[in-house]
């Protein structure tokens, strides 16, 4: 049975001392296998949308492709045709010309070293240090990175002058018109899916030394692909007949139109609705089919009169053709599987009622929606935390997390490094943002750029296969520059914010949640409005680890609802799996009234659309890694790439009582997150935590099996101590563990899997056994910190002497 009697705003998966169970909770239970909820034919709509992606990807690289085999069968095509049936004939003809001389330059270049250092120390570097300019180190810092720039030029110019030699050797094995591309094709292909499946087990199971050398092969291999495509188009137009075939330009003509219409449907087919259409743009297309057209009636007429090689033209026309479809249409954003993944999510976990009064999929709900306090919300003011993708970043002193923290609110979005903009602007000016989106980022744990997790070798393999949930948006430091830019007229102008002015509004959040938890006003924050325990604010921070985070996470929130612990939580930070069960929280409370439907916003025009497509650019930029805090786009992922808790945006606030529940995979139990979390709010943060997490480990005895080793305890306390304050904060921290005291449900599961509870985090598909199992640990670890103390924890002032009796 299902309960029915939970009113719009209350906690929607409360315990049931009856048959009735919370009806959300059912849903999300038979949603747990979410990515594939229908079996076989799921499957396919998966591995269709990922082909997809890697189609569209594939024409957005072609024409770089096309043109750069086009250049080069134009420089060498004397040259391959002298070589033609030849075994050896670079021994009579090499084909290196340029690289000797490109080599000679960059030896004289660092052997004239120390005459142009004093040179240059002479006529600038003194008098720039009188005048208050750089130092002399690093103008000669400056000057010394040239060197590893010369050596970039005298590996490519030599590259291109080999390439003349692989041509040759692939004509010669049959080329474009033998028997033999068909296994050369083959070979590359299965090369490269083979380079791709290979990557994760290479970057886990070797070695410190085997592992960087395994990976740049991996990368190596699984970019054949489009080598392939080079060689074969080269080869194409160097030794195919010069015949003109009409039927070429037909079937260009056919390409052509194809693009055109899609072009057409991708601009008018959007995830939101459109409110009109222009005219001007509809003319615009049409403008652009027709001179196409028109050029390609010329070329072909030009080829037929001998005027032009009708190959060459063909080629030429081609990538012309797919680099305007792609610069007309193509959003990067939309191409990655990122979207799939979104829509699964969100119709797993972001629920709500339909007319009928039953549960139903209520995806499209604005982060600016959530945490409706004017109208009687009590959820948590919700932090969804994500990883700022900055592999190209000039600050040095991020390199080697290779990102930085960025997170989505009700209020605002952005973080320390690239400042912060108003919630509602963004969502205005780019309405793919949303709560189901910005979940779906916090949980995208595989992309090229993962943050502290970049594999360098693989990040073009990743790109090029579409292994992309990352996402970009509009930087929120530069909105409001973005905007004025491109012209959009908006009700009020975007400005950037600093962390201080987040704070003090949302703070002006918190005491309206307060008013509704607590109306005899019992519980006021200080007289301050900078960050300080002395607020006395509460924070739950569910960490990474997919379902099964969200799982584990749901359990033990249950258990923490029911004591009351749950209604003095002011900041609820989530991230990753643990966003999954934050964001429907975030949903099904963010209101106590009923809402009418939102009219659709007056910038989500189609003249607005295009403007808000991310470029075919930002694809090559991410499959390069060529991202920083500079662009008008940013890139981003699963917030566990650099922090796997949740839980530095609520050190960063000072929280004084903060809860964490830690589902990641960490068999070992090793507690990674927690000494990332340690360190980075020691060295960012200037926050000292102190916390004992002997009980929870579990002693590594030999002979032993893991599934017999337990833990004493499921959960730590800590202290905290913020920098500047004589008032120390609180930190409980619960650890996926097992005791040996669970009940039936989860030994039994645990029988069944010797990885329980930290089976991996890419088994994304559980059962109703697995669900329950995880659910019930959640549960059981919460209440034995919850047996402490016997009553609930009603008021404030409970919750802080049970957080005091556990320290003891």
């Amino acid at each position: 049975m299902t309960d029915r009697k939970a009113e719009i705003g209350d906690f929607p998966f409360s315990i049931s001392d009856g048959p009735e169970e919370s009806r959300y909770l059912i849903w999300i239970r038979n949603h747990a296998n979410y990515l594939v909820p229908r079996g076989f034919l799921d499957y396919l709509r998966a591995a269709a949308v990922i082909v997809r992606g890697i189609l569209i990807n594939f024409l957005v690289l072609l024409p770089i492709l096309l043109l750069g085999a086009w250049l080069l069968s134009a420089w060498h095509f004397d040259r391959l045709q002298a070589w033609e049936g030849s075994a050896a004939p670079w021994e009579l003809d090499s084909p290196y010309r340029v690289t000797p001389w490109v080599l000679v330059a960059a030896l004289v270049y660092y052997l004239l070293f120390p005459v142009i250092v004093r040179l240059f120390k002479v006529a600038r570097q003194k008098p720039g240090i009188r005048q208050g300019g750089e130092s002399s180190v690093k103008a000669r810092n400056v000057y010394e990175r040239t060197f590893g720039g010369a050596l970039l030029v005298v590996a490519a110019v030599a590259l291109v002058e080999t390439l003349p030699v692989l041509i040759h050797w692939f004509h010669g094995a049959g080329g474009f018109a033998g028997l033999s591309r068909g296994t050369v094709a083959g070979w590359a292909g299965a090369s490269s899916v083979g380079a791709l499946s290979m990557a994760g087990k290479a970057s886990t199971v070797l070695g410190r030394f085997k592992r960087p050398l395994a990976l740049a092969l991996v990368g190596i291999l699984g970019l054949l692909l489009p080598a392939l495509v080079v060689l074969y188009v080269a080869e194409y137009l160097v030794y195919s007949p010069a015949a003109h075939s009409p039927a070429a330009w037909w079937v260009l003509q056919g390409i052509v139109a194809f693009l055109a219409a899609s072009g057409i449907y991708s601009f008018f087919k959007g995830w939101r609705n459109v409110g009109f259409v222009q005219t001007r743009f509809i003319l615009l297309l049409l403008i652009l089919i027709l001179a196409i057209g028109a050029g390609l009636i010329l070329a072909a007429d030009l080829s037929s009169r001998g005027v032009i090689h009708p190959n060459w033209l063909l080629v030429l026309a081609v990538a012309v053709v797919l680099w305007l479809f792609s610069w007309l249409s193509v959003d990067v954003n939309l191409t990655a599987v990122s979207g799939f993944y979104r829509d699964r999510l969100a119709s797993s976990y972001l629920v709500g009622r339909n007319t009928d009064d039953e549960v139903d999929i209520e995806e499209d709900v604005n982060l600016v929606a959530i945490c409706q306090y004017d109208k009687g919300s009590t959820a948590p003011y919700h932090l969804v935390n994500t990883a700022l993708n900055l592999q190209a970043s000039e600050d040095i002193g991020i390199r080697e997390r290779q990102s930085d923290f960025c997170i989505f609110s009700k209020r605002f979005i952005g973080g320390r490094l690239i400042g912060y903009c108003r919630t509602a602007d963004l969502e205005a000016v780019f309405p793919q943002m949303d709560l189901a989106t910005a979940m779906a980022i916090s949980a995208a744990a595989a992309a090229p750029n993962m943050g502290r997790g970049t594999s360098a070798p693989l990040v073009a393999i990743l790109t090029l296969f579409n292994v992309r949930l990352g996402y970009w948006i509009p930087n929120p430091g530069r909105l409001a520059r973005w905007v004025a830019r491109q012209g959009i007229e908006t009700p009020a102008a975007p400005q950037q914010w600093t962390f201080g002015d987040v704070f003090r509004v949302e703070l002006e959040e918190i005491r309206a949640r307060r008013r509704n938890v607590y109306p005899q006003g019992e519980r006021a924050l200080a007289d301050r409005e900078d960050p300080t325990p002395a607020h006395g604010l509460v924070g739950l921070a569910f960490s990474g680890g997919g379902i099964r985070s969200a799982t584990v996470n749901l359990g033990l929130t249950q258990a923490l609802h029911e004591q009351g612990v749950f209604d003095h939580v002011d900041y609820m930070s989530t991230v990753s799996g643990g966003g999954y069960l934050g964001s429907s929280i975030s949903t099904l409370m963010r209101t106590r009234e009923p809402e009418e439907e939102a009219p659709a916003h007056p910038l989500w025009t189609l003249p607005n659309r295009f403007r808000w497509r991310i470029p075919p650019r930002a694809f090559l930029k991410e499959m390069w890694s060529r991202l920083d805090e500079t662009d008008e786009w940013v890139n981003l992922s699963d917030g566990g790439h650099i922090e796997n808790l949740a839980t530095i945006e609520l050190l960063r606030r000072r929280c004084k009582y903060i809860i964490i529940g830690d589902a990641e995979a960490d068999p070992e139990m090793r507690f990674g997150g927690m000494a990332t979390l340690i360190r980075f709010a020691r060295l960012d943060l200037g926050v000292d935590i102190r916390i004992d997490l002997g009980p929870v480990h579990v002693p590594r005895k030999r002979g032993v099996e893991r599934r017999l080793r337990l833990s004493e305890k499921h959960f730590a306390v800590g202290t905290i101590k913020y920098p500047g304050e004589a008032e120390l904060g609180h930190l409980l921290y619960f650890k996926s563990s097992v005791t040996g005291d669970e009940d039936e449900v989860i030994a039994e599961y645990r029988s069944r899997s010797a990885t329980f509870p930290h089976e991996t985090t890419a088994d994304q598909f559980f059962d109703e056994g697995q669900f329950e199992a995880y659910r019930s640990l959640g549960e059981h670890m919460a209440r034995s910190a919850l047996g402490a103390t016997e009553r609930r924890k009603d008021s404030y002032a409970a919750l802080a002497e049970w957080f005091e009796e556990l320290a003891r």
